[in-house]
């Protein structure tokens, strides 16, 4: 069954791929039962995830969840928020909850914190070691999917893109500090979140906000301008 997968289809997972190529060399008699036995088994060896990398990946994730939990607006069940972070990594993954886990999603509302920590190293030991979730990837993704479940305004930014946001307003860097996106309901621009010590941060600009006017006092040599430009 699992040659058959993989032959059916080009798999996105190098070990996947590598498994692949035995696979065929098999099937075209180009390699003897036991050597694929020994491949076969050296390529999952290599999937085996470290224990360092799924206990690091349940704490962010109970960090996150406590962080909502004492800042959030309304109240929150811990367990459904695991159990959200749980299901959109595997369904961003497009993999299959194994039973077992599945069990233990469906008791999540009623776990301990304890208890919900084992069932994110249980999630993220599954999924094994391979290149999409490398470089706490795994961790970006269950976050920016837990969070999109509660509105549509709390985010999660990455480590690499806010600090590219803080790049980008340092120095002489002419802008405000603010991400932002066009508001369907009223085609304004719409505060996703301001960045922290910038201008817009001070400002007092918070998620949510819509930007109804902007004033230019300067002009694109930073030159003052004789009358306020709004647009």
């Amino acid at each position: 069954e699992e040659g058959r997968q993989l032959l059916g289809r080009t798999p996105r997972l190098e070990s996947q791929r590598d498994l692949r190529k035995d696979y065929q060399k098999l099937a075209d008699g180009d390699l003897s039962e036991d050597d694929f036995t020994k491949d076969r088994d050296k390529i999952l060896a290599g999937t085996k995830l470290p224990p360092a990398v799924a206990q690091k990946f349940a704490a962010k994730v109970i960090e996150a969840t406590e962080v909502i939990l004492s800042d959030y607006y309304k109240e929150e069940n811990q367990g459904e928020l695991v159990t959200q972070a749980i299901r959109k990594e595997y369904r961003f993954l497009e993999e299959r909850i194994p039973d077992a886990l599945e069990a233990g999603l469906k008791k999540a509302k009623d776990m301990s914190e304890d208890q919900l920590k084992e069932l994110l190293i249980d999630a993220r030991t599954a999924l094994g070691k391979r290149e999409d979730l490398d470089k706490d990837k795994d961790i970006d993704v269950a976050l920016v999917e837990m969070l999109r479940t509660l509105d549509p305004y709390t985010t999660y930014i990455d480590p690499e893109t806010l600090n590219r946001f803080k790049i980008e307003i340092a120095g002489n860097f002419t802008g405000i500090g603010i991400q932002i996106r066009k508001d369907a309901a009223t085609d304004l621009l719409l505060v996703v979140t301001p960045i922290k010590g910038s201008p817009a941060y001070r400002a007092g600009l918070m998620a949510g906000d819509l930007i109804t006017n902007i004033g230019r006092e300067v002009d694109n040599e930073g030159k003052p301008l004789p009358k306020t430009e709004e647009t």
